[in-house]
Parts: C-alpha cells; sequence; structure tokens
C-alpha cells in the first residue's frame, strides 16, 4: 500500500511531538512551511518561538522493482533551529541535544506505517547567526506502489 506525502510528514511531526525530551523545550514542532524566511527577516526581534522543529517534503526516487511495479524512496528533511548562539559551549547546550534526540526519535522508526523504516542521509549546519543556529537532518523511507 502506499501512503501520501502529507500522511508520512504528518507522522514524522507526531513522532517528534510525542518525544518527552524535545516537548519538555517548548519548542514548536510543525510541518515546515516557510518559517525560516521569516526567522531571517524577523532576527532581531525573534518573534518566532525557538527552538523549533520543522519537518518537511524534500522529493521522491522511483525505482521499478518488478514489471509495473514501483518503489517510491522518499526524502524529509527535519530542521532544527535554536536561539541564542554564543559560542560554541551555547551551541552545544542548545541544538547538539535536539539534534541527538531526533536520532533517537526517528532513525529506524517506521512511524506506525507499512513502510521502510526511516533511514539517516545526514546532518548539516545549514545556517549560524549570532542570535540563532538551523540545522537540517535529512532522512529517507521507502514502500512499494
Amino acid at each position: 500500500m502506499g501512503y501520501t506525502i502529507t500522511q508520512i510528514e504528518d507522522a514524522i511531526v507526531a513522532k517528534i511531538q510525542a518525544s518527552a525530551v524535545l516537548t519538555a523545550l517548548n519548542a514548536t514542532i510543525a510541518s515546515y512551511h516557510g518559517e525560516i524566511d521569516d526567522l531571517v527577516k524577523q532576527a532581531a526581534q525573534l518573534t518566532i518561538k525557538l527552538p523549533a522543529i520543522y519537518a518537511f517534503y524534500g522529493g521522491s526516487a522511483f525505482d521499478e522493482s518488478a514489471n509495473r511495479s514501483f518503489d517510491d524512496e522518499m526524502n524529509f528533511t527535519v530542521i532544527a533551529i535554536a536561539k541564542d548562539l554564543r559560542g560554541d559551549a551555547k551551541l552545544k547546550a542548545a541544538m547538539y541535544p535536539i539534534l541527538e534526540e531526533l536520532k533517537t526519535v526517528l532513525i529506524d522508526n517506521n512511524l506506525d506505517l507499512d513502510i521502510e523504516p526511516l533511514h539517516p542521509i545526514r546532518i548539516e549546519r545549514t545556517l549560524i547567526t549570532k542570535l540563532f543556529s538551523i540545522y537540517s537532518f535529512d532522512i529517507k523511507t521507502s514502500f512499494s506502489l
């Protein structure tokens, strides 16, 4: 059975929201709809509640596993944003625990769906400013269509 992009993205967000560690941070956890653009524009005021974690669909690759049967390999990105970056120690205290918990929550998790468990692709720094830091965590899953 196939799943929609929305179903899998919503399941990723729900798993992150279920993390006691991340909810204890009072983090915003949602699907991504351009909030980083707002954050950059409003950096001086920081009106977006941080820390924040957003998930979004990054695209699919298809493989014909049998005659007219396809595997859909879906890629998703989870963005973590933390504020008050005042040097390496603050970065480690604010961001690194979030990244570690995201790995724990998502890696090898099938989201209670009939899909391949989530596989990590990479974690990388996306943007570092004096006020906040952003890291992205790319993950993938697949299922047969």
